[in-house]
């Protein structure tokens, strides 16, 4: 039975945490709202975590980043039938969300905007 859930940010949420099957989704997409989750709340750890100059918010960068410092590449078939080597950007999503659900970039609380409305009626 497939989940109902009304808002798409309350599924990514879900998504982030594991909550979700991953390939459901695909890992890119979890990645990329991890990636605007962090930029949005200021979280910068990655950028030293993972080595790179300064915080992007082009998934593609980042992932393409994490594949190459990773040695993660795939072989693609051409249309006229060469091979050619690419960044696999399915392994560096499922890099960069694996760090984060082991807690390796830093304490986060994703529902953050229930901590304020809390914190506003106390």
């Amino acid at each position: 039975m497939t989940p109902f859930i009304p808002q798409i940010e309350g599924g990514m949420k879900l998504a982030l945490c594991g909550t979700l099957q991953d390939h459901h989704i695909g890992h890119d997409i979890i990645a990329d709202y991890l990636l605007y989750w962090l930029n949005k709340h200021s979280q910068f750890e990655y950028v030293e975590i993972f080595g790179m100059e300064q915080p992007s918010d082009d998934i593609m960068y980042v992932l393409t980043f994490l594949a190459k410092r990773l040695g993660k590449t795939q072989y693609i078939k051409a249309l006229d039938g060469t091979r050619e080597k690419r960044p696999n950007y399915d392994a560096a999503a499922s890099y960069k969300l694996k760090m984060f659900r082991d807690g390796k970039l830093g304490k986060v609380v994703l529902d953050t905007e229930l901590c304020e409305n809390k914190a506003e009626s106390d």
